[in-house]
């Protein structure tokens, strides 16, 4: 009756709601939220209109310093990109990518360096987002992380792209009897290595409103693994398709990986005033490919199937709604799969000069479990709970409130957390400031996506209790923009200072 209790009260104080993206459990979407700030400082990039662009992102603090230095040069038909990221006690990391591209050419691209490789729906390479493309060579990732190190190019002739990539690189890995246990995605010179070997040849045809293609894979690793479900040479391929008109879109991957299959799809259409999308996961094999998308949206693991719906409305004069439901289940051959599901409602209302949202979400707890994040007793169901208000006293001056509560229920006790942050902000032509207090507690950690300032993981984690005061200053001058927060402990004196400059 307590859990009930506090979600009634909690949508009491929802007055209204302004339209915005439902937010996804961090825990459950590392990747991403990693990549949305990675994203980031590609944007910044590549929002200058000059030759050559700079954008540095820094964290400063007690026990760790960290900075990613990106740089872009470009002209006509070619970028050069170079990304440098270092941290304290530990040794710094670099890459590069070299991007030549051309559309009406016979060699329409040819990239050498760091990529992300991206193809259909992500069943063995990233998920493409591009609404007709099907394959994507990506930019760099971050430095600190592992990424294909190799040269891809794509030869095309009217409507139809050929497209090769091969890669090699030293992955960190977990070595047992010379065996591989696990392999890490986040580079560790202390750690031992195992090289990575990975090819691709695909073709892709583009029809107005329709792309489709089909690729052959293969990944190979120095070592074994001592998993003995896992292939040291793993060869996959896979057919895609996609379809983007007007108020619908559609698209389905089918892949083979050492002859099991693999389905993603998903249709999305607008009938006014509705948005819907609807998808289906089935995975049938254990081990993914080295750089495919998470098997679905509740999982990373494979062996798995996943049913979506997702639905906008508007229920109300200034009022809209979304929901989000997924079940995902292992499939174990024979009977019906034990399902686990995720339920998110979002409230959104728009004012003259206030907007308001609260999101409400439930979790089985093993969901969670798999995400490795900090949240693994054995607690039954997870419940969150998210509000934001933002009201403009001015043009110039808004008051911001955001809350977040976190409910673990257990036959026991009850586990609770919150995070609630309060400021007022100001704006003027091309100069910008922010202040206020946060103030959180937790058995555990708390999550909180953060793909501008944060770190290079997306994230601002806030442990156990803490009282915080932070400020934040911008400014943007021609071609010029800082950035800058600090933060500041009531309690420990703890501080940190987050600067991100760009030219």
């Amino acid at each position: 009756m307590v859990r009930y209790g506090i979600i009634i009260v909690m949508l009491l104080m929802v007055s209204g709601l302004v339209w915005a993206q439902v937010e996804e459990l961090p825990e459950l979407n590392p990747e991403e939220i990693q990549d949305n700030w990675v994203r980031k400082v590609y944007e910044e990039l590549q929002s200058s209109e000059v030759g050559f662009s700079f954008n540095n992102r820094f964290r400063l603090q007690k026990d760790d310093n960290y900075a990613w230095y990106a740089m872009l040069g470009q002209s006509k038909d070619l970028r050069l990109n170079l990304n440098l990221s270092n941290r304290s006690h530990h040794a710094s990391h670099f890459n590069f990518q070299l991007r030549h591209g051309r559309d009406n050419a016979e060699l329409r691209e040819l990239c050498i360096g760091s990529f992300n490789p991206s193809w259909g729906l992500g069943a063995i390479l990233k998920k493409n987002r591009d609404r007709t493309a099907i394959f994507g060579f990506g930019n760099a990732g971050n430095p600190d992380n592992v990424c294909p190190l190799g040269a891809g190019l794509s030869l095309g002739a009217g409507r139809m792209n050929a497209i090769l990539f091969a890669a090699q690189q030293q992955r960190p890995a977990n070595l047992i009897n010379g065996k591989i246990s696990t392999l890490y995605r986040a580079k560790n010179p202390n750690r031992a290595d195992t090289r990575e070997q990975l090819a691709g040849l695909g073709v892709e045809a583009k029809l107005a409103a329709f792309g489709a293609g089909v690729m052959a894979y293969t990944q190979a690793y120095e070592h074994g693994f001592s998993d003995a479900r896992y292939k040291r040479d793993l060869s996959a391929i896979s057919m895609a398709a996609k379809y983007d008109f007007k108020n619908f879109r559609a698209a389905a991957e089918y892949a083979f990986v050492e002859g099991e299959p693999a389905v993603k799809a998903e249709v999305s259409f607008l009938v006014s005033p509705l948005r819907q999308k609807l998808s289906y996961t089935m995975i049938a094999y254990d081990q993914l490919p080295a750089y495919s998308a998470r098997s679905g949206v509740l999982s990373n693991l494979g062996n798995r199937q996943e049913i979506g719906w997702d639905i906008d409305f508007p229920l109300a004069e200034n009022v809209d709604c979304s929901l989000r439901n997924c079940i995902s289940g292992r499939i174990e051959g024979v009977g019906n799969p034990d399902w686990l599901s995720r339920n998110i409602l979002y409230l959104s209302y728009r004012a003259k000069d206030t907007g308001t949202s609260v999101q409400l979400s439930r979790y089985d707890k093993e969901l969670i479990a798999y995400a490795d994040s900090s949240y693994q007793s054995t607690l039954p169901v997870h419940y969150r709970c998210s509000i934001k208000v933002n009201h403009a006293l001015s043009e110039a001056v808004k008051l911001k409130f955001n809350f977040r509560y976190h409910y673990e229920d257990k036959l026991s006790s009850d586990n609770n957390s919150f995070h609630w942050e309060n400021s007022i902000a100001w704006q003027h032509k091309k100069l910008g400031a922010e202040a206020g207090i946060r103030s959180w507690q937790s058995m555990h950690s708390i999550a909180i996506p953060d793909d501008v300032m944060g770190d290079e993981d997306g994230v601002y984690l806030a442990s156990s209790d803490d009282n915080q005061v932070f400020l934040k200053l911008g400014v943007r001058v021609i071609k010029f923009h800082l950035n800058a927060e600090l933060r500041q402990s009531w309690l420990d004196g703890y501080r940190s200072c987050y600067l991100n400059l760009g030219i």
